[in-house]
């Protein structure tokens, strides 16, 4: 499958887009948002794009590129209702910018020296999310 854009030189105004899969071609449709890919401002209008995602959050967060990293020490029961309160939080952005977070490329990471360490499932959009021992 392939993908293809139009970009009018100079502007995002009037893009294009359509799918090719086999040598066929779908009809142009209008791209109404979003920033093109490779393009050189790309990153940084994405990165001001998503700077106030943090904003009202009670956890940690990170942000790299299309990255978020939102965490917490975990010490109460208490603890494990923010950071879930921060999740719905970032679904609660998520619909009002018009952005698409992928629960199922999102995960757990618990980093502990306790021997029996408080454990919580957390859940994004509806989705539990997945359980990992390392991380890229």
């Amino acid at each position: 499958m392939a993908y293809e854009a139009g970009l009018s030189i100079g502007s995002l105004n009037g893009r294009t887009q359509r799918v090719l899969v086999q040598g066929q071609s779908s009809e142009e449709a209008p791209v109404v948002s979003g920033v093109p890919q490779g393009s050189v401002l790309g990153p940084l209008l994405f990165l001001i794009f998503i700077n106030d995602l943090p904003e009202g959050l009670l956890s940690k967060t990170r942000l790299f590129a299309d990255n978020c990293i939102l965490y917490r020490q975990i010490k109460s029961i208490q603890d494990q209702k923010l950071l879930q309160a921060d999740l719905d939080s970032f679904a609660k952005w998520e619909h009002l910018w018009g952005m698409d977070f992928h629960p199922q490329k999102c995960s757990v990471l618990r980093v502990t020296t306790a021997k029996y360490p408080l454990r919580a499932n957390y859940i994004l959009k509806g989705i539990t999310l997945a359980e990992e021992q390392t991380s890229k």
